[in-house]
């Protein structure tokens, strides 16, 4: 492993019974840099999250954390690691900051030390006037901040995140992706994001992998997996007259959709379009043409939109 990768897995493997959660995964995240795994539910992202952490046994392969062997010394990666799980149990009893401070406890910071890294993200993650308040009373988005907070307590140079903005408001979510951002920017914090939203992986991310199946089928940065994909080709719909009962127009390159008297061919590419417009005229009367670019998002939502249930 070079020195610039903080984490790397080879050919890791997660089986379950006849299960294969993660299939031969090779990957690599850079230092400094954010990196998002997307994929559909159950692709397998959790899973090679958990074993990255330390929490699941491979069935095959490794994890390297900045060349440590998760497995071998699993102890020494948790200590460069922050966790925020998708699902976060947080002691609502108790304050934020008798929270914050019992966590920097359990990572052996002592009371001066503890107290000052509590009190330093409390006031970095704008809770500064929720520090006395019990974390049951709090609002979603408020928890996040604490749940992202205890992450950060030991100060890891590293944090994964599982689907960090998972059932927020907007506006919560707006401030969870600026605050990832802004650790990635400013504190230079290594950053590996789950999450099956694309726009915001496309948002935050330096370089992104899409998993299915347990596999990787692309890896490396938007434009270079969109270039992949052809995801940034310009589609172009023409809307033309179709009577109902009348013959649909017909085109080799065009997904066609009657829509009451109209009819509807998408092409995906303005080349295509051109071409069969010119016998296109000749039967049905045109009454629009639009263009449109493509985005990730479309595309991946036309390849890999179905969750792989019992995968994750």
């Amino acid at each position: 492993m070079t020195s610039d990768v903080a984490i790397e897995t080879k050919e890791l493997t997660k089986r379950y019974g006849t299960l294969t959660a993660l299939d031969g995964l090779s990957l690599s995240v850079k230092e400094g840099e954010v990196y998002g795994i997307l994929g559909p539910n159950g692709a397998g992202k959790s899973t090679l999250i958990r074993i990255t952490c330390g929490l699941l046994n491979p069935s095959g392969g490794t994890v390297l954390v900045r060349g440590i062997d998760v497995r071998e010394r699993p102890e020494e990666v948790k200590a460069l690691i922050g966790y925020l799980p998708e699902e976060t149990s947080l002691y609502e009893h108790m304050t934020v900051l008798e929270y914050l401070t019992f966590f920097a406890d359990l990572y052996g910071l002592g009371r001066e030390e503890g107290g000052k890294r509590a009190h330093k993200l409390v006031e970095r993650l704008d809770l500064g006037d929720k520090r006395t308040e019990r974390i049951g009373t709090l609002s979603k988005g408020l928890k996040r901040r604490v749940a992202i907070a205890r992450a950060l307590i030991h100060d890891p140079s590293i944090l994964i995140l599982d689907e960090p903005t998972s059932g927020l408001d907007p506006v919560a979510s707006l401030d969870i992706r600026e605050l990832i951002a802004s650790l990635a920017t400013e504190e230079g914090k290594t950053v590996l994001l789950s999450t099956h939203l694309v726009w915001m992986a496309e948002q935050l991310c330096h370089r992104i992998g899409i998993l299915s199946k347990g596999k990787l089928l692309l890896s490396g940065t938007t434009d270079e997996v969109c270039g992949r994909l052809d995801a940034r080709q310009t589609s172009v719909e023409v809307v033309v007259e179709s009577h109902p009962g009348t013959k649909m127009p017909h085109a080799t390159d065009a997904k066609v959709e009657r829509k009451g008297r109209v009819c509807v061919l998408t092409f995906p590419g303005v080349e295509l379009a051109v071409k069969a417009l010119e016998k296109l005229r000749l039967s049905h009367p045109v009454v629009s043409i639009t263009t449109a670019q493509r985005s990730l998002e479309d595309v991946f939502l036309e390849r890999f939109s179905r969750s792989e249930e019992g995968r994750d």
